[in-house]
C-alpha cells in the first residue's frame, strides 16, 4: 500500500515537467491523502513543493477546505479504492458497504 504514497515516484513524476514552468501541481486520485495520514502527506507536499518550486495539493486538503468553508454537516464520501486499502488507512474513519 505504501507504494500509493511514495514520494519517489511523486518526484519522479515531478522531474518529468521540470522543463515547464508551473504554477500549480494539483494531485488527483491519490491514496496518500489518507493512507499514511496527514502528517505523511504534508511531508509529501513539503518535500514536492520545495523540488518543484510551486504550491502541491492533494484532494483531500480541497475536501477539507470545501467542508470547513460550507459548514457541511452530513458528507457521503465515495472512494475507488478497495476495502482493504480502506481499512488499513491510518487518518480516516471509514464505513465500508
Amino acid at each position: 500500500m505504501e507504494q500509493y504514497a511514495s514520494l519517489d515516484t511523486l518526484q519522479k513524476a515531478v522531474d518529468i515537467f521540470k522543463a515547464v514552468n508551473l504554477d500549480a501541481i494539483a494531485c488527483g486520485d491519490h491514496a496518500a491523502s489518507f493512507i499514511l495520514g496527514k502528517d505523511h502527506e504534508e511531508y509529501l507536499i513539503d518535500k514536492l513543493q520545495k523540488q518543484s518550486g510551486c504550491p502541491v495539493t492533494f484532494p483531500s486538503r480541497s475536501i477539507v477546505r470545501l467542508i470547513k468553508n460550507k459548514n457541511f454537516k452530513d458528507i457521503l464520501l465515495v472512494s475507488p479504492y478497495s476495502k482493504t486499502l480502506l481499512r488499513n488507512s491510518s487518518a480516516i474513519s471509514v464505513i465500508i458497504i
